[in-house]
Formats: structure tokens, C-alpha cells, sequence
């Protein structure tokens, strides 16, 4: 079977919409990994302020 490249995702925010999509990203990881289709891979977060 050929190696599949990880398709990288960035978040911008992570307010309301961006927190719950990194938890997803997280808690589905194990199922995305076993699917035929490319595991996403959270690359980045850009957050306005950080504080």
C-alpha cells in the first residue's frame, strides 16, 4: 500500500468555530488515520491575540 501524505489544515481563530474544529481534528484522528482518504494534520493556528 502506497504511503498517504497528510493533508495539512490551518485554523485561523480559535474562538467558538475554530476551537470545536481542532477538538474534532483531534478526537476523529484515529478513525481518519484507518480511512483510504488523506488524515488531516493541523499545521498552524493564527489567533489575533493570544492573550
Amino acid at each position: 500500500m502506497s504511503e498517504r501524505t497528510p493533508t495539512r489544515v490551518a485554523i485561523a481563530g480559535l474562538g467558538t468555530v475554530g476551537s470545536g474544529v481542532a477538538k474534532v481534528l483531534e478526537q476523529h484522528q484515529k478513525e481518519a488515520s484507518a480511512a483510504s482518504t488523506p488524515q488531516p494534520r493541523l499545521v498552524r493556528i493564527l489567533e489575533r491575540n493570544p492573550n
